[in-house]
């Protein structure tokens, strides 16, 4: 067996098991190994097939991460919970109250 198919083949099982993880981190690996493949199949050395996989996966997972992270919730649009009404239960010496919210009950340090 030639070592393209022995590369495409590993990039072909990454890319299944991505489908059931559904992360994408295994989806670029993949890529970054069929292009390990493609280095082989263009009679590059060993070294350098591995070095291109090495390279190419790196630059993808981190781009993976840039992305993941630019789709959070944008600085203009405060969190769901913010500016909504508590009930505050009791106020303690200490100056804390104890507030409902959402079934549950915490203490909060508070001002009055």
């Amino acid at each position: 067996m030639s070592a393209y198919w022995m590369w495409w083949t590993a990039a072909a099982a990454l890319v299944a098991a991505e489908l059931l993880t559904g992360t994408f981190y295994l989806l670029v690996i993949g890529i970054a190994v069929a292009c390990g493949g493609i280095a082989a199949w263009l009679d590059w050395s060993i070294p350098y097939q591995w070095l291109t996989a090495a390279v190419l996966g790196v630059i993808g997972v981190a781009a993976l991460e840039r992305w993941k992270r630019g789709r959070g919730r944008s600085p203009d649009h405060p969190p769901l919970d913010f500016g909504q009404m508590v009930r505050v239960q009791n106020w303690g010496p200490d100056r804390t109250a104890r507030v409902t919210y959402r079934g549950t009950s915490r203490a909060r340090e508070g001002r009055c």
